[in-house]
């Protein structure tokens, strides 16, 4: 999108477009920019770049970056023959140089940096397009007032991607210049790293503030001849770095249109200054709150489970609130597959947790009679959930209340010695059961019963697909 700012503003037509795209192809370009997000998906970017080098008239015209291209640039040159830009495109440029001195609405660029890194998105290169972001776009303004992370954490690929902390990033110049051109927005997404780190913190908040985005504001719309007032919401995506936060800060945080506050909580160890954040922040009237909660790095399943339980902790004491986590599947930066499991997981513990969030899309509600049943009442409960055949866990109704099959596999695991359950564990920990393995002990074959067409009884017509158990 800001790519977009930068060539429009030199006159030039630009052209968006998601994936191949046979008639855009076979065109000549002047410019093809590729963008690219998890090295997950690098099977996919080489296709799409080899896709549009299929076109002679292109294939010294593609320029490829953004975040796999940056942390697996040497890979992505030996496949496809092209070098990717790394990192940010926060060069300064002669173009946008003289740009900001002559557009007062780009003056700001003088102050921050006259890069593409630095200019207000285009939001109308998506009009008529199918973009999936389609609701992201038409209900918020999305910016950075910070780049960076003054952290160093080894899970994470922002100390690669954005290495240098940059304090402070104007906002208001480009709400402004975006609200000339397409309108109001109600929601506010800002996608920095870490804000609390920032030394310009309190200027950032009144910036935010003075934008419109203070704590109960609305905007006004007009749509059909009626007028409609939409409720404000600012929402640092990223989430916040609880470190950093203090009792001024989040006063401070409370001043704007705050929903939700997202704290980080990667670590069991940080479970009692995360409880005084968390608390202290709804002391402060802050009471739509949210969580990132890391697993697959260095915890276990019993840390995540306890995890969940300080927040449950903190709603049993502040009912008032409302405290969503979402759990966040580790994958090595340096990986081009979703296939590593940590140390204190086994591949089958790694899909239980995401079949058990599926019902709910990704997001732990606790609301205790709810968590009870998917996750269990207790770490051990918890640990026996997560060794549930999959199909046990994607249909929970059907198997615990009409064919009571959860129920039986309950006594047949029962009836197991700990020296049994470590073995049975070891036979199921790959994950799903193509082939059942062998074993001599009876009551573990028992058990293995339930596993018998696993990967293919897996049935769409569960309501815990549905989000109920």
């Amino acid at each position: 999108m800001k790519i977009a700012t930068y060539h429009k503003l030199r006159g030039d037509e630009v052209v968006y477009v998601m994936g191949k795209n046979r008639a855009l192809e076979q065109q000549a370009w002047d410019q093809i920019y590729i963008t690219s997000v998890f090295t997950y998906d690098l099977k996919t970017i080489v296709d799409t770049i080899k896709f549009y080098r299929g076109n002679f008239a292109n294939i010294d015209k593609i320029n490829v970056g953004g975040i796999a291209a940056t942390l697996m640039a040497e890979r992505l040159e030996a496949e496809t023959g092209v070098s990717p830009h790394r990192g940010l495109l926060d060069t300064e440029d002669d173009f946008l140089k003289s740009i900001a001195q002559s557009d007062p609405e780009l003056s700001y660029l003088q102050e921050c940096g006259a890069s593409i890194d630095n200019l207000p998105p285009d939001y109308s290169i998506f009009d008529g397009s199918k973009t999936p972001y389609a609701k992201i776009l038409d209900n918020a303004f999305f910016f950075y007032t910070t780049k960076g992370c003054p952290n160093k954490c080894k899970f994470c690929a922002v100390r690669t991607l954005e290495p240098t902390y940059k304090s402070y990033l104007p906002i208001t110049p480009r709400i402004e210049y975006l609200r000339s051109r397409w309108g109001d927005r109600a929601g506010l997404l800002l996608l920095d790293n870490n804000i609390a780190a920032s030394d310009d913190f309190f200027r950032i908040i009144d910036e935010i503030k003075d934008c419109g985005f203070g704590a109960g504001e609305k905007v006004k719309f007009i749509s059909n001849g009626k007028v409609i007032y939409k409720q404000r919401h600012v929402d640092f995506n990223q989430g916040v770095d609880l470190r950093f936060m203090d009792r001024k800060k989040m006063e401070k945080m409370a001043e704007i249109a705050i929903k939700p506050l997202r704290l980080a909580f990667d670590n069991i160890s940080l479970a009692s200054e995360y409880d005084e954040k968390m608390r202290l922040a709804i002391d402060c009237g802050i009471t739509n709150l949210s969580n990132y909660m890391l697993y697959n790095f260095k915890d276990s399943p019993i840390d995540l489970y306890k995890r969940f339980q300080v927040n449950l902790q903190i709603l049993k004491d502040h009912p008032q609130s409302k405290i969503f986590s979402f759990p966040m599947r580790y994958s090595p930066i340096d990986k081009t597959d979703r296939a590593h499991v940590g140390e204190h997981w086994t591949k089958r513990e790694i899909r239980a947790v995401q079949l058990i969030i599926n019902a709910t899309h990704g997001i732990v509600s606790h609301k205790l009679p709810f968590f009870e049943r998917a996750f269990g009442h207790t770490p051990e409960c918890f640990q026996r959930v997560l060794l549930y055949p999959f199909h046990y866990l994607i249909n929970r109704n059907i198997c615990e209340y009409n064919n009571l099959l959860i129920q039986q596999w309950e006594h047949d695991y029962s009836q197991l010695t700990e020296n049994e359950r470590t073995e049975f564990k070891e036979l199921i920990k790959d994950g799903f059961l193509k082939d059942m393995p062998s074993t001599n002990n009876m009551k573990i074959r028992l058990l293995l019963e339930h596993y018998e067409d696993e990967y293919a009884d897996i049935r769409e017509e569960s309501t815990f697909l549905g989000g109920s158990f």
